[in-house]
C-alpha cells in the first residue's frame, strides 16, 4: 500500500533541516507502530521519498511525502501528530498507487509569501507591486528558467508581504531574496531577516496548477 502525506511546518521546528525532518518521521513511524515497508540490501531504509526540499528557516503549510506501507493502519494521521514535535502536523493523507508520478519529478511550482518588517519596507505596496510586475510579469524570458505566474503585495503597520507563485524548473523557483533585491533592496543589509512561508505546492495538468493530491494526480486502486 502507498499514501500521499501533506504535512506543515511552523514555529521553532522550521530550522530543522531536510535531512532532520527524515530523521523525525522515522522516530514517529517507529514510535506510531506505522507498517511501513523498508528496501532492501545492506542499507535498508524505510521507503519513503519527499517533494522539494523546503529550505533550512522556512515555514510551509503544504508539504509532501510518499510513504510505501506493509499493511493498512487506522487512525494514521492522529498517531503519528502524537509522536511529531510542535509544530510539525500531518494535515492530509490519501491512497495512491504506482501510476502517480513521483513528488520530485512532478512538482510545477510554488507559492511563497516573503514577510518583510516595516521598518525594512521603505517603498508602499503600490510601488513594490510595480517593479515585481514590471521586473518578472512583464518581461521575457528563457523557456528554460523560473518564471513568476502571478504576485501580490500587502502592506500592514508590522510588515510587508509580497504573496508571488513562481514555476519550477529542475527544483530551481525564482527566490525571495531575488523578488526581494529587484523590488525593495538587497535584504542582506534588512536589520530584520526576510520572513519565507511556502504557501502551497502545484503540478501541472494542462494549462492548470492543481494540487499533489487533487483527484486525477494520484491514482489509487484501493
Amino acid at each position: 500500500m502507498k499514501i500521499r502525506i501533506q504535512f506543515e511546518k511552523l514555529g521553532t521546528v522550521r530550522f530543522t533541516s531536510h535531512k532532520d525532518v527524515l530523521r523525525i518521521f522515522e522516530r514517529a513511524y517507529g514510535a506510531a507502530g506505522v507498517p511501513v515497508a523498508w528496501s532492501e540490501g545492506y542499507h535498508p531504509h524505510m521507503r519513503m521519498s519527499f517533494g522539494p526540499p523546503l529550505r533550512t528557516g522556512w515555514e510551509s503549510h503544504e508539504e509532501y511525502m510518499d510513504v510505501v506501507l506493509d499493511g493498512t493502519m487506522d487512525g494514521f494521521a492522529a498517531a503519528v501528530n502524537e509522536k511529531l514535535p510542535e509544530g510539525m502536523k500531518v494535515t492530509r493523507v490519501v491512497a495512491i498507487d504506482d501510476r502517480t508520478p513521483k513528488l520530485a519529478s512532478d512538482m510545477s511550482a510554488v507559492a511563497l509569501e516573503v514577510s518583510i518588517a516595516a521598518d525594512d519596507a521603505a517603498a508602499d505596496a503600490s510601488a513594490v507591486s510595480s517593479r515585481i510586475s514590471d521586473q518578472f510579469l512583464h518581461t521575457p524570458r528563457p523557456e528554460s528558467e523560473p518564471w513568476v505566474r502571478e504576485a501580490d503585495v500587502v502592506q500592514s503597520t508590522d510588515a510587508l508581504r509580497i504573496r508571488y507563485t513562481s514555476t519550477m524548473q529542475n527544483g530551481r523557483i525564482v527566490t525571495p531574496e531575488h523578488i526581494v533585491s529587484a523590488a525593495i533592496g538587497d535584504p542582506e543589509s534588512f536589520r530584520v531577516p526576510i520572513k519565507v512561508v511556502r504557501l502551497a505546492q502545484y503540478v501541472a495538468r494542462g494549462d492548470r496548477l492543481v494540487s499533489p493530491l487533487d483527484e486525477g494526480v494520484v491514482q489509487a486502486t484501493i
